[in-house]
């Protein structure tokens, strides 16, 4: 699953409401993500990572889309929706 399909599952399945103000989802979230994966830079005095690079970039990837979509899924009900 993509970053704009994470993106488009969660508007569509979390509409905000009053009481769910913070699932609010939008096109900066995106940027949130891309910026975030941007960071990751090559390693420094040529050491080569134990892991391969599709491993850190994976990683990488489920830290940020973790960290941008899930921090604000407050109840169970949302938790649920990521797994």
């Amino acid at each position: 699953m993509g970053t704009l399909d994470v993106y488009h599952k969660l508007r569509k399945l979390l509409v905000a409401t009053p009481a769910r103000a913070h699932c609010t989802f939008s096109m900066h979230d995106l940027s949130r993500v891309f910026g975030g994966m941007s960071l990751l830079s090559a390693p420094r005095g040529g050491v080569a990572s134990s892991q391969p690079d599709n491993v850190v970039v994976t990683r990488l990837w489920c830290h940020e889309v973790s960290r941008t979509f899930a921090d604000r899924l407050l109840t169970t009900e949302g938790n649920l929706l990521m797994n």
